[in-house]
């Protein structure tokens, strides 16, 4: 075992999500591990295991897996209503908890919720959507990293992104 994946070990490795299968993948499952990985388009280095945690975290519903029932985030409520600072505020401290709560392996250091709103030109297209960026360390790495988690549905327009 190289030196590199001693230390990224405590990451551990999983199922990507959703569950992909591939011909070309060992046992034909595409799996996810803590290795870092450098995004092209913007050069910012990731840990696709943690990444895909926060994107589940935030995805999904709290009551919905039956053996976690307070797993998750209540996130979709807010689909539908009005950007105020009030529900921005109860979304911030949703995503909080939630991570608190279920990623043990990273400290939450701060957490922003842009709108168009925020712009001093708001897009129209952009009227109703949050721009969610986590920004945590990772505790056993000893390293800082971003997220930036787009809120929003895209079924509701009548054309295409």
């Amino acid at each position: 075992m190289k030196t590199y994946e001693k230390e990224t070990a405590f990451l551990g490795s999983g199922w990507a999500f959703p569950p992909t299968f591939s011909r070309t993948a060992p046992e034909g499952i595409v799996m996810v591990d803590g290795n870092e990985v450098i995004r092209p388009e913007d050069g910012r280095i990731l840990i696709p295991i943690i990444e895909r945690s926060l994107y589940i975290i935030i995805h999904t519903f709290r009551g919905t897996r039956v053996v976690q029932p307070t797993f998750g985030c209540n996130l979709q409520p807010f689909l539908f209503e009005n950007i105020t600072a009030q529900n921005v505020a109860l979304i911030k401290q949703f995503i909080e908890e939630a991570v608190l709560e279920h990623e043990p392996r990273v400290i939450l250091e701060n957490l922003d919720i842009t709108t168009a709103y925020d712009q001093a030109q708001p897009n129209p297209d952009d009227l109703g959507k949050l721009l969610i960026t986590l920004q945590y360390f990772v505790i056993t790495a000893n390293t800082r990293y971003n997220y930036v988690f787009p809120f929003y549905l895209t079924e509701a327009r009548n054309r295409q992104l």
